[in-house]
C-alpha cells in the first residue's frame, strides 16, 4: 500500500470518537500513520484465515469485514504476547466473532490501554479480566483462576484461600459471595500504580 492514505467511513469515525478516548484528528492519525493500523495489517498478513482478501475496498475505504484470528493477536502482538492475560484480553474485545477480531475491535482494545483512557474505564476492563465466568461478580473461584493465570508455579488451595480472604477483608466483604464492580473499584483505587501498569502504547 505504500504511502497511500487509509480511509474510514464517516459513520465509523464518529463511532470511534464516541467509544474511545481519541478525538477525531487522533483517530484519523491512527488510521493513516499510527502504528496501530500497521500492527493490525502485519497480523492480517500472517493469517491464513483473512477474509475478504483485501484490507481496502474498491472505494479506498478500510474494509469493515476484515478480521484476524484473535489467538494470533494474543500471540504475535508484542505488547500482549508476554501478558498472562493475553487470551482473556482478546476475548473481551472480540465479541462479534468468537474466534476472530476485526480492526474496530483491535482499535477498541488499543484505546482501552491508552494512557488517555480514564481510570474508571480501565478499572471496568480490569474487572472483566478478573470475572472469569462473566457472571458480573468476582467470586472466590474467579480469583483462584486468576492466581492460576498469574503464578508460574501453582499455589496450594489453602494459600489461595488465605489470599482471597485477605482481598475480601480489604473491601469489607468477608461474608460475601464475591466482589461487585463497586467493590473492585474501591480495591483498585487503593493501588496507586494500577493506572501505570494497565497500559501500553502501540
Amino acid at each position: 500500500m505504500g504511502s497511500k492514505q487509509m480511509k474510514f467511513e464517516e459513520e465509523h469515525i464518529r463511532e470511534f470518537e464516541a467509544a474511545t478516548p481519541f478525538n477525531r484528528s487522533e483517530i484519523i492519525h491512527i488510521i493513516n500513520t499510527h502504528s496501530a493500523f500497521e500492527r493490525f495489517r502485519e497480523i492480517y498478513n500472517m493469517s491464513d484465515a483473512n477474509s475478504p482478501t483485501s484490507l481496502v475496498n474498491e472505494s479506498g475505504y478500510i474494509n469493515q469485514e476484515v478480521s484476524v484470528p484473535k489467538k494470533l493477536v494474543a500471540e504475535r502482538l508484542t505488547e500482549l504476547k508476554k501478558n498472562p492475560f493475553r487470551y482473556r484480553i482478546v476475548d473481551i474485545f472480540s465479541r462479534a466473532d468468537g474466534e476472530m477480531m476485526n480492526f474496530v475491535e483491535f482499535l477498541d482494545m488499543v484505546s482501552a490501554f491508552s494512557p488517555k483512557n480514564p481510570l474508571k474505564h480501565k478499572i471496568c476492563y480490569a474487572f472483566q479480566l478478573y470475572d472469569i465466568d462473566e457472571d458480573g461478580i468476582i467470586s472466590k473461584e474467579d480469583l483462584f483462576a486468576v492466581m492460576d493465570i498469574l503464578m508460574e508455579s501453582p499455589l496450594e488451595d489453602h494459600k489461595k484461600d488465605q489470599i482471597v480472604a485477605q482481598v475480601f477483608k480489604e473491601v469489607n466483604k468477608e461474608n460475601s459471595d464475591g466482589l461487585s464492580v463497586e467493590d473492585f473499584h474501591y480495591a483498585i483505587s487503593r493501588a496507586p500504580d494500577f493506572s501505570s501498569t494497565f497500559r501500553f502504547r502501540i
